[in-house]
């Protein structure tokens, strides 16, 4: 890391004396649209249920809840996952899905990692940011 930095200090980067990475990645600002999600949850005796799209509605006792998201963002697939509580922590993690499949949402992507702007409980809540990890990219199927 001192190489890098000092490379770049002395514009040695790129030269052929050295060659190096950037020191992070930007971010990028996107649209996405929601397309489909699925929900497992799990109670304090490893019960699960799993909710596909809007399926069901869960109320209270359960502990963890692991979710996939998949939304398209121009043309482009991609599969998120997230895990944690569902319920509001100030401890653990709160992990929610994107209600209403086809919604369009401002986005924020680095690296790996993805923050989408949404509301929570559908698009009359108290603004959120939704935290997913980046699991699978691929280009949409066409018809």
């Amino acid at each position: 890391m001192k190489l890098i930095v000092l490379g770049l200090l002395l514009g040695l980067c790129g030269t052929g004396t050295l060659a190096c990475a950037p020191l992070s990645t930007p971010k990028q600002i996107v649209t996405v649209k929601a397309v489909s999600h699925e929900a497992v949850f799990t109670d304090s005796h490893g019960r699960q249920v799993t909710c596909v799209a809007n399926s069901c509605s869960i109320y209270g006792g359960f502990q963890r809840v692991d979710i996939t998201q998949v939304i398209e963002v121009e043309g482009t697939r991609y599969t998120l996952s997230c895990s944690g509580v569902p319920f509001k922590s100030a401890v653990y993690r709160y992990c929610e899905w994107l209600h209403f499949d086809g919604d369009q949402f401002s986005a924020e992507i680095k690296g790996k990692d993805i923050t989408i702007h949404a509301r929570s409980g559908g698009n009359q809540g108290k603004e959120i940011k939704l935290r997913f990890r980046i699991v699978d990219v691929r280009a949409e199927k066409q018809p």
